[in-house]
C-alpha cells in the first residue's frame, strides 16, 4: 500500500506528490519540532531553534537476512547487532493493517508503523530500552523470574496463528522483559511453529545439572505437543521454588565442670505434601530454639527448659497454620514468654530462686527462614567459605560475660528482641545456634572448618562439642546445627 502525507498542523490526508496541504497550506516538506515546538525541514539532522536532534529512530525485529529497505519514510541506520532505521519523512504515513502478527506487536511489544522492504512488509518497533541477547538475559535473571519469563512468552505466542524466526542469537530482550523476536503468518525455511521454536528455545537454555530443568527437559521435549502443556510444566517448576531439604542434629553436654545443665533445646519439625497435576511439592516447616539458663541463678536448668516449652506452645501455633513467616508474631511470641516467667519470678521473694535465660531461635516455613534472639547466645550463617554472626549478642559493657538481656528477668517492655529474615545467597548453607560453654573455646575459625568438612550434620555437632569438652570448657555446652538446601529449579550451567 503506497504511503500517503499526513499535514502535521491540520492533520489531514493528502496525495503523496503533495508539496503543501491542501486544506490549510503547511508546508509538507517541513514539520514541528517535538521538543520545542517550532517549524523545523524534514532535510535537517537537528532543530534550528532547540538543538533537539529531529531524526527518530526504530528497531526491525531479527531477519534471515538484511532488508533492502524500499520505503521512502526509512532509512538503514545500522544491522548488527539489531536492525536499525531512521525515519526520514515522518510526514508519510499508511494505515496498518489488522492481522495476528500485527496484533501481537501491538499488544506486546510498542509497534509504531510498518517498513516495505524487498522481502515485504516489516514491523516497525519503537527502542525504549536497552537490547540484550538472551543469554545475557539468561544468566541474570534469577529462577523465578526465567521461569515467569517464559510463561508470559509462550502464553503470547499462543495466542495467534504464526510462525517465529528460528535464530535463536539473534533473539534479543528488553530490560523490561519484552522479546524482539520476529513473526511471519507463514512458514519458511527460517521460520517454525511455536511449539517447535519454544522446544527449540528451552533446549538453548541450560541450567545446573543435577537441577530439575535439566532433568526433565528431555521430557517435555519429546511429548509435548501445545504451549499449553509447556506451561503447565513451568508453573509446576516454580511451585517447587518453595521447597527446601534440611538436615538437623543437636546435643547438649553439661561439660566438665558443671554438676547440671542449664542448656535447653528444641526441635520440632513439620512436613506436608501438596500435590500438583503432575507433581508433588515437599513443604518442610521447622522450629529450633536453644536457651541457655542464666548462670548464678539456681534455677538455670528449669527457666531454659520452660522457655523452651514455652516457645514451643506459642510458636507451633504459626507454624503449622501458616504458610507465610510473620515476624511481628515471633516478637509477639517471646514477649508472651517474657511475661509468663517474669510474672513467676515476681512470686519469688529470694533473688536466688529467680529463672531467666537467653533464647536464640529460627523458625522454617517453606522457603522462608527467620531468626530471632534475645541474650548472648549466637546464631551462625555458613555460607561457602564465610561465616558471619547473623544474631546480636546483648553482653554488658561493663562487666565481662555478663548478659544484658534475658528472657524473664525484666517486663517485656524493658527487654529487646531481634529478629529478621535470612536472604541466601547460594543454594546451600548452614545455621548453627550454640550456647557460650561452646564459643568461648571455639573461635569462628574454627566452627567454619568443621562445619564446612566432609560428614552428616550430626558428625559435625559431636566433632565440636568434642573441641569443646576436650578444651575443659567450663560451662554447659549446646550446639544446634541446620543444613539448607533449596531445590535448584535451573540454577547455574557448570563452566
Amino acid at each position: 500500500m503506497e504511503r500517503i502525507l499526513r499535514c502535521p498542523r491540520c492533520n489531514t490526508l493528502n496525495p503523496p506528490e503533495s508539496k503543501f496541504c491542501v486544506r490549510c497550506g503547511f508546508d509538507l516538506d517541513t514539520f514541528f519540532c517535538k521538543k520545542c515546538g517550532n517549524v523545523a525541514r524534514i532535510s535537517e539532522e537537528k532543530c534550528p531553534y532547540c538543538g533537539a536532534e529531529l531524526k527518530s529512530r526504530y528497531v526491525i525485529p531479527p531477519q534471515p537476512e538484511v532488508p533492502l529497505i524500499k520505503d521512502k519514510k526509512y532509512k538503514l541506520i545500522s544491522d548488527s547487532p539489531t536492525i536499525i532505521i531512521e525515519e526520514v519523512n515522518p510526514n508519510l504515513t499508511r494505515t496498518l493493517t489488522e492481522d495476528d502478527v500485527s496484533r501481537f506487536y501491538m499488544n506486546y511489544l510498542m509497534l509504531y508503523d510498518t517498513v516495505e522492504t524487498e522481502s515485504g512488509i516489516l514491523p516497525v518497533l519503537k527502542i525504549q530500552e536497552e537490547l540484550m541477547p538472551l543469554d545475557e538475559l539468561w544468566s541474570k535473571l534469577d529462577d523465578v523470574k526465567k521461569l515467569e519469563f517464559l510463561m508470559d512468552l509462550f502464553n503470547t505466542l499462543k495466542k495467534g496463528k504464526f510462525y517465529v524466526y528460528n535464530n535463536l542469537d539473534e533473539f534479543y530482550v528488553s530490560e523490561s522483559l519484552k522479546p524482539y523476536i520476529s513473526l511471519r503468518a507463514e512458514s519458511s525455511a527460517f521460520f517454525e511453529a511455536p511449539i517447535d521454536w519454544a522446544k527449540e528455545l528451552i533446549t538453548h537454555l541450560t541450567g545446573a545439572t543435577d537441577s530439575l530443568w535439566e532433568r526433565e527437559k528431555p521430557r517435555i521435549i519429546k511429548e509435548t505437543q501445545t504451549l499449553e502443556e509447556i506451561i503447565n510444566w513451568l508453573k509446576e517448576l516454580r511451585n517447587h521454588h518453595r521447597e527446601i531439604q534440611v538436615e538437623y542434629f543437636g546435643m547438649s553436654d553439661k561439660g566438665p565442670l558443671r554438676s547440671i545443665n542449664e542448656d535447653s533445646f528444641l526441635i520440632t519439625t513439620y512436613n506436608s505434601v501438596k500435590s500438583f497435576k503432575d507433581s508433588k511439592l515437599n513443604l518442610f516447616k521447622g522450629l529450633f530454639v536453644l536457651s541457655d539458663g542464666l548462670g548464678g541463678h539456681e534455677k538455670g536448668d528449669i527457666a531454659s527448659k520452660l522457655i523452651i516449652d514455652l516457645i514451643e506452645r506459642e510458636l507451633v501455633k504459626q507454624m503449622v497454620s501458616e504458610n507465610r513467616i510473620n515476624l511481628e508474631e515471633i516478637e509477639k511470641t517471646v514477649y508472651v514468654v517474657n511475661n509468663i516467667v517474669y510474672a513467676r519470678n515476681t512470686e519469688r521473694k529470694e533473688a536466688r530462686e529467680k529463672m531467666g535465660g537467653t533464647v536464640a531461635g529460627v523458625l522454617i516455613i517453606n522457603d522462608e527462614i527467620a531468626w530471632f534472639n534475645v541474650g548472648d547466645s549466637p546464631i551462625y550463617m555458613i555460607e561457602g567459605p564465610e561465616i558471619r554472626e547473623i544474631s546480636h549478642r546483648d553482653v554488658s559493657q561493663r562487666i565481662a560475660k555478663a548478659v544484658s538481656q534475658a528472657v524473664g528477668i525484666r517486663p517485656s517492655s524493658s527487654i529487646d528482641i531481634h529478629k529478621g529474615l535470612i536472604e541466601q545467597r547460594s543454594p546451600e548453607f548452614y545455621l548453627l545456634m550454640a550456647s557460650d560453654g561452646l564459643t568461648d573455646v571455639v573461635s569462628e575459625e574454627e566452627i567454619l572448618q568443621i562445619v564446612v568438612s566432609e560428614g552428616s550434620v550430626e558428625s559435625k555437632v559431636n566433632r565440636l562439642l568434642q573441641v569443646a569438652l576436650g578444651r575443659k570448657t567450663r560451662d554447659n555446652v549446646t550446639a544446634l546445627l541446620l543444613k539448607v538446601k533449596k531445590t535448584d529449579l535451573i540454577g547455574e550451567p557448570e563452566e
